[in-house]
């Protein structure tokens, strides 16, 4: 649908499309009478907003460089890789999903960012050993166990010796949930959400360190965001009171 949009009006078509997803626009921050139109375009300024900080604050400082290449892992709708698109030589961002990264084309390009659909039977264009840093924020408490295991074993293909991952995690947070103590709600409405929708799971930082380990990187760090300095300010996010996970492939 979006291929076949007129030129002018891609980006309007490109946030509807978006706001049919729970995860990107949030409705109920605005009054009632906010036309659509209106509210679609103050929740685009606001995504691009929190990811901006999360660049700024967070990657930039120490972790992005004019040489590097880099990869969004879970990129979303592209506002992260379009920020930290500024600040390093080539971008890669990918998503498992084709609408949203259908939208990221439109609604965030930039000359030196290659978007992707990442999952079975798609093209990978990232060579073996190419990429400088990986980093991937409000993906990892979204996937199971097993599938953070696969994720940790491309990342381990992809980096470079002494390459980098910044990891965003949500760790002994009290209103989260362990993957363990999901499997063990048997009511209805508990698998129903287990198996369609958008799990949110907690893990603990020994857990985590142990995955990452056993996937073959150097010890990871787990660093709390609101100690990295300079994190206060509006238009942020939950991001900015959880966790890092900061781990190096060996050299």
């Amino acid at each position: 649908m979006l291929k076949l949009t007129p030129p002018q009006k891609k980006q309007k078509t490109a946030l509807k499309v978006l706001s049919l997803s729970p995860h990107y626009f949030f409705r109920n921050k605005y009054p009632l009478s906010l036309p659509t139109s209106k509210f679609l375009e103050l929740e685009h300024q606001r995504n691009a907003l929190t990811r901006k900080n999360i660049c700024d604050k967070i990657l930039a400082p120490q972790y992005l460089n004019e040489s590097f290449t880099v990869l969004d892992y879970g990129c979303g709708a592209g506002y992260l890789a379009k920020e930290v698109s500024g600040h390093v030589r080539k971008g890669f961002a990918c998503d498992i999903s084709r609408g949203v990264i259908s939208c990221a084309k439109i609604l965030n390009p930039a000359k030196n960012i290659k978007y992707f659909v990442i999952g079975q039977g798609t093209v990978i264009p990232i060579e073996k050993s190419s990429l400088d840093l990986i980093y991937s924020f409000a993906v990892i408490q979204h996937v199971t166990d097993t599938v953070f295991e696969s994720i940790l074993k491309l990342w381990f293909a992809w980096l470079r010796p002494g390459g980098i991952a910044v990891v965003h995690l949500v760790l002994n947070a009290d209103d989260w949930h362990t993957e363990a103590e999901w499997h063990q709600d048997r009511s209805i409405s508990g698998r129903i959400k287990f198996e369609f929708g958008l799990n949110c799971f907690k893990r603990s930082p020994r857990v985590v360190s142990q995955m990452v380990s056993q996937a073959g990187f150097n010890s990871p760090k787990i660093i709390p965001v609101n100690e990295l300095g300079n994190t206060s300010g509006e238009c942020q996010d939950d991001v900015f009171r959880q966790h890092l996970c900061v781990f190096t492939k060996p050299q």
